[in-house]
């Protein structure tokens, strides 16, 4: 492991997940995770009907509209433990 970013690496475990989302700790205990993140449309269009693509534009009444849509994903490794 690359020693500049291993002591955020040990970090990524769910026990950071504990006090804000507490049934998610529940469910998988003290694992490693890992988060994907993108901002590609395709991962998002099926998941939300009348979804706007991540853009600038305007509405019918001529006002500025900046749209950001970003798909997350976690990642459990159920094999090991934090």
């Amino acid at each position: 492991m690359d020693p500049r970013t291993e002591s955020i690496a040990k970090s990524l475990n769910t026990v950071m997940f504990e006090s804000v989302l507490p049934d998610f700790y529940k469910s998988f205990g003290r694992k490693k995770f890992d988060v994907m993140l993108s901002l590609s449309h395709n991962l998002l269009k099926d998941k939300i009907d009348g979804m706007r693509i991540t853009g600038l534009n305007f509405d019918k009444n001529g006002n500025f509209r900046f749209t950001f849509n970003i798909y997350a994903q976690i990642i459990v490794d159920m094999n090991g433990s934090g």
